[in-house]
């Protein structure tokens, strides 16, 4: 009996075990279209080539491509702007009196290094 009862549990085991290798390798789209049938997610080969073959991976990648060709260079210019007008005015005017102007110049200084 107890020989039986081993052999149960490792042909589980090694259903699990193949199971889980399996869970590994699939990605959240593989969970996301496998249809749910009799209570259990089974994956489904074909609507995932449907999906991943779609035009939505490369909209999603032309949004990036033109985010970085035109939304990242509009920043950096519209925050140097912003940062040396914050600093002539830290240093400039009447502000420049206040000790609190100095670390806020030097901060405006550093944001424009790092832009």
């Amino acid at each position: 009996m107890d020989s039986e009862f081993i052999e149960d549990l490792q042909s589980e085991s090694a259903f699990l075990s193949q199971d889980i290798k399996e869970l590994g390798n699939k990605t959240i789209l593989d969970f996301l279209s496998a249809p749910v049938q009799n209570g259990t997610a089974e994956y489904n080969q074909s609507v995932y080539d449907m999906v991943s073959n779609s035009s939505h991976e490369h909209l999603s990648v032309r949004i990036i491509y033109y985010l970085d060709l035109y939304f990242v260079p509009i920043m950096v210019v519209v925050g140097l702007l912003g940062n040396l007008i914050s600093f002539l005015v830290f240093v400039a005017t009447y502000m420049r009196r206040l000790s609190s102007s100095v670390y806020l110049a030097a901060l405006s200084m550093v944001d424009m290094v790092f832009l």
